[in-house]
């Protein structure tokens, strides 16, 4: 097990397998090692996926706040300008 993002613990799935062969010590180090190397890729590309996300929200959410506060402003001018 090892420590995930916020203290989570995680668990990596690794079998000492390869082609249906059991793997000698120095083989099953280097495939674990690939596995936890590949599994801690996967999961910073996934958070930094979510935070590309967040940020593509945010501006979004922005975006549209300006659009409603200009047509507020425009509505209010026509107002103004009709009294």
């Amino acid at each position: 097990m090892a420590a995930g993002p916020r203290g989570q613990r995680i668990g990596i799935k690794a079998q000492p397998f390869q082609d249906g062969a059991i793997l000698a010590g120095p083989q099953a180090a280097k495939r674990l090692s690939d596995l936890v190397s590949r599994e801690s890729m996967d999961r910073f590309n996934a958070l930094f996926s979510e935070s590309r996300q967040r940020q593509q929200l945010d501006a979004a959410i922005l975006v549209a706040g300006l659009h409603l506060e200009v047509a507020g402003r425009r509505k209010f001018a026509q107002h103004s300008a009709d009294a």
